[in-house]
């Protein structure tokens, strides 16, 4: 793979032709990671849509992730320079078979010549894709996302004069890419995933007309505009069109202009799953809408049936929660304790019930408590589980004791406004008996009839399928579905059906990377790379710090089994492992989990525990052997 993405990025450059194509041979391509991850699919998502065939969609999908980097030497410095992670998915991943996702890029703008930099990544992209298209992948997926101000992808640090791109100026990067593309036969056809999935569920705007769903965009449209036509060649054309076809069972069902709302009936079935990636946009708003669903019409009870006053005061207590986790040191407890991660042997025999205001946050949104005193029970069992396990000194007490202090005091506020208003008598009969998740407010008395029962599964789709239809039309423009194989040959004869093109094999070119892993534990996942490079301060933002980071970044791919990268406690000099106890205040200091349990006589300032994700002993093999 690395030749043929090399090569045709030298062979653009000389095409460019002047300072291009003198930096031509300063340029290298290299595989730096090929490693097989798998794809955890979301219950959400099983439960409402349904794999290839009606099939249920597996609990994972395998694929396999590829980095590749792209270095220029620049005063004798291979720097690096551009970076992307790639997802491979094969014949047996569900609804994303024989389909790549490009996940991540990341550059820095020290390619020369700076005015061939953009074309040159175009290039390497495009290179991949006819890569891809030739090993037998049928499609591409794209989602142009920006990353925020501030945040990074790859590299650490980037130059401080290098503007982060906007959605809409990322969203015409890939559009540019994918007209080169389209030149040169490495796709054959480009849409957006709106139109290819959701468009025929998304009962909330217009319909597209039948013939819309398989054009490609008006960009792509303009590439070039085919030769007029003779008057002969519209006549054959016109018979063509006229002679009878046979249906084709494999096309795809264009909806019907007038298309009656999404009912419950209409939606009893699942319907079938888009392709799935890991990071991509539908999946994650998928599991958010659900959440929202579920939130709005209440699993355990309709919100909508209580009064005003109820519903005013369910937000009273929402804002309450709201406070205290927006609180600086809420921070330890809006997940579990991992108890195993943070080495806490005796965590679970010294606290019987765990608690943290994460899942008391999501039980209050599904309206899981029936009255707000055991809302307030379990946010009280947050901080006096952390009171009880750690000591009066250590600041996870410190920060529980503040947080209950605060919580309290804002409760005690809520429970006087509402009495000011007339809305309670008595606060504790009040914290016990109004009915928060809305079960009770529906039936006041015996006499009234029982709520009603919680939503099917069909009701909740029929719901879910338009607002995810929706959402996914306002980010239309920047996913890109790139269709790398043709669907179907043309006809030989004028009036004569098409043939479907025969799916193609396993592809017959010479690729040595096909059959090989190629593992680092630095790269293999691009979190760790970055949080290695915050760590190490591998940074970007000058042009000799990146060459520094670069030198350093090929030193750890040829001795993967190198001590460098491990971090030592800055108190008793072992690995430290898993978690990392790190101290704002000083510089680059961190200890171990055993140095951390001796308290204030190992540091006199707060330290904040941070996740390991580099493992460089569990990630490598040990090395073999010299033979005798």
């Amino acid at each position: 793979m690395t030749k043929a993405l090399e090569a045709a990025v030298k062979a653009r450059m000389v095409e460019l032709g002047g300072e291009s194509a003198a930096h031509a041979p300063s340029v290298a391509v290299r595989l730096v990671s090929c490693v097989p991850q798998s794809l955890r699919v979301q219950g959400v998502l099983r439960k409402h849509f349904v794999g290839p065939g009606g099939a249920e969609l597996p609990e994972a999908i395998p694929f396999e992730s590829r980095s590749v980097v792209l270095f220029q030497k620049n005063d004798g410095v291979d720097l690096c320079v551009f970076s992307m992670y790639v997802h491979e998915f094969g014949d047996a991943c569900g609804p994303s078979a024989k389909r790549v996702y490009v996940a991540y890029l990341d550059s820095v703008e020290y390619f020369r010549p700076r005015t061939a930099r953009t074309e040159v990544y175009h290039e390497l992209l495009v290179a991949y894709l006819d890569w891809s298209r030739r090993r037998g992948f049928t499609a591409a997926h794209i989602w142009a996302c920006p990353p925020q101000r501030g945040n990074n992808f790859i590299f650490w640090c980037h130059p401080t004069h290098q503007r982060t791109p906007s959605r809409e100026r990322l969203t015409e990067w890939y559009r540019a890419m994918v007209r080169r593309a389209v030149e040169t036969g490495a796709v054959s056809r480009v849409a957006s995933l709106y139109d290819e999935y959701l468009a025929a569920v998304d009962t909330m705007r217009r319909r597209h007309k039948p013939g819309d769903r398989k054009r490609n965009p008006a960009w792509v449209d303009k590439l070039e505009k085919p030769p007029a036509k003779k008057d002969d060649e519209k006549k054959d054309e016109a018979s063509c069109r006229d002679a009878p076809r046979p249906p084709d069972p494999k096309s795809p069902k264009a909806a019907p202009k007038s298309a009656p709302p999404l009912s419950e009936s209409q939606s009893s079935e699942a319907p079938a799953c888009p392709p799935l990636f890991d990071g991509d946009y539908w999946p994650e708003e998928c599991c958010r809408l659900v959440s929202l669903i579920e939130r709005r019409k209440g699993l355990f009870g309709s919100h909508s049936l209580r009064s005003q006053n109820d519903v005013s005061v369910y937000d009273h207590f929402v804002n309450l929660l709201k406070h205290v986790v927006q609180q600086p040191s809420s921070y330890p407890f809006m997940a579990p304790v991992d108890a195993e991660a943070l080495g806490l042997a005796d965590y679970h025999d010294v606290v019987k019930a765990p608690m943290d205001l994460g899942t008391v946050e999501r039980r209050l949104g599904g309206g899981s408590y029936a009255n707000p005193q055991k809302l307030v029970d379990d946010v009280r069992l947050t901080f006096a589980n952390a009171q009880k396990y750690n000591p009066p000194a250590h600041p996870v007490h410190e920060a529980a004791t503040h947080l209950g202090c605060v919580f309290e005091k804002k409760l005690q506020n809520l429970l006087q406004r509402l009495k000011s208003a007339g809305q309670l008598d008595d606060a504790r009969k009040f914290l016990r008996e109004f009915p928060l998740s809305g079960a009770a407010a529906a039936a006041p008395d015996r006499g009234a009839p029982p709520p009603p029962p919680p939503p099917s599964a069909p009701s909740l789709r029929a719901r879910l399928l338009p607002e995810l239809a929706s959402s996914v039309h306002k980010m239309k423009d920047s996913q890109f579905v790139l269709y790398l194989q043709p669907d179907e040959r043309p006809p030989t004869e004028p009036g004569a059906p098409a043939r479907p093109r025969k799916p193609k094999g396993p592809s017959s070119i010479d690729d040595p990377d096909a059959d090989t892993r190629v593992t680092n534990a630095l790269v293999d996942s691009r979190h760790t790379f970055l949080e290695m490079c915050q760590f190490w301060h591998y940074q970007f933002d000058t042009l000799r710090r990146a060459k520094h980071s670069s030198i350093m970044l090929l030193y750890h791919l040829h001795n993967p089994h190198a001590d460098s990268l491990a971090i030592l406690c800055s108190n008793c000099s072992r690995e430290v492992k898993r978690v990392r106890w790190h101290c704002a205040t000083c510089i680059d200091y961190n200890i171990c989990r055993d140095c951390e349990r001796q308290g204030r006589q190992v540091h006199h300032h707060s330290l904040t525990p941070f996740r390991i994700t580099f493992a460089r002993r569990r990630a490598l093999p040990p090395p073999e052997a010299p033979a005798a």
